[in-house]
């Protein structure tokens, strides 16, 4: 196996050497007769050299190009989450959205964050992509210098979730100033107070490093996690993890600027297996 990969690379080696040789060649004949016929043959090795090394390209990347970023192979189900940094979305479009044979399935909407704050586009974000057939969350962002119970009942006193929703999700991105056991505390009260009210164990966001760091423990470990972990080949974290929000300046028809883009792991019967069911 060893053998055969580097007889494969020497191979590839000695190819694009031989178009190097050509190009150069070209070029010292351009120097050497100052025609528009060899600048013309210039421009023609160029264009061959860049194709044959997109072909490259291509054949090594783990990804295919949608929605204008790198999309992990091997995923079915792709998602958005929004809130009022991407203003006033036409989930009409949203829903129209494909890009080779993927589309927009689910989206996670901003609800809240700390104790009385709301997103202003919550409602009309979440009323309009149920109405356009598209899986709805509402998340809260969660400040862990603020009391947990508040910020659960701020999240409580505005979300109201239908049959066919994810779960409620908690965004935990900031240290505490109190300490990492005052902060996993008030993370562990937010999360059995909503899963309480709601019937539904919650998800956790959070980054890949924030999630090593802080929140790997057992005391998390019988909740699913949604980990932003960008620009990457694949995602490698410990526990159980279900979306991946490998990037963040996807292009999505009826929303003005970039989004942020995730997968979901596994297919689109599992997904709705995870929503509110009455």
């Amino acid at each position: 196996m060893v053998q055969q990969k580097r007889k494969q690379t020497k191979k590839k080696k000695r190819s694009k050497l031989a178009w190097f040789i050509l190009i150069l060649l070209v070029i010292c004949a351009a120097a050497i007769l100052n025609s528009n016929e060899a600048k013309r043959e210039i421009v023609k090795a160029y264009n061959k050299y860049s194709v044959y090394l997109e072909k490259i390209h291509i054949s090594k990347s783990p990804y295919s190009k949608q929605f204008d970023v790198e999309i992990p192979k091997g995923y079915h189900v792709h998602g958005i989450d929004v809130s009022r940094y991407q203003r006033k979305i036409d989930w009409q479009e949203v829903s129209k959205t494909r890009s080779d044979t993927l589309k927009i399935d689910f989206v996670f909407v901003k609800a809240t964050e700390g104790k009385t704050l709301s997103d202003r586009y919550y409602a009309y974000n979440m009323e309009e992509a149920r109405k356009n057939n598209i899986i709805c969350g509402a998340y809260h962002y969660y400040k862990p210098h603020v009391n947990s119970t508040e910020q659960a009942n701020n999240y409580i006193n505005l979300v109201e979730l239908k049959c066919g929703d994810l779960p409620p999700v908690l965004d935990i991105e900031e240290e505490s100033p109190y300490g990492n056991d005052n902060m996993r505390k008030g993370i562990k009260n937010w999360l059995q107070i909503i899963e309480q009210h709601y019937g539904m164990k919650p998800i956790i966001y959070t980054s890949y490093s924030f999630h090593k760091d802080y929140l790997s423990g057992d005391e998390f470990k019988e909740y699913p996690f949604w980990i932003a972990h960008y620009y990457k080949k694949q995602i490698k974290t410990k526990g159980r993890w279900i979306f991946w929000q490998h990037n963040d300046k996807a292009r999505v028809n009826g929303i003005s600027g970039c989004v942020d883009i995730n997968v979901y792991n596994g297919n689109l019967e599992s997904l709705k297996g995870l929503c509110k069911r009455e």
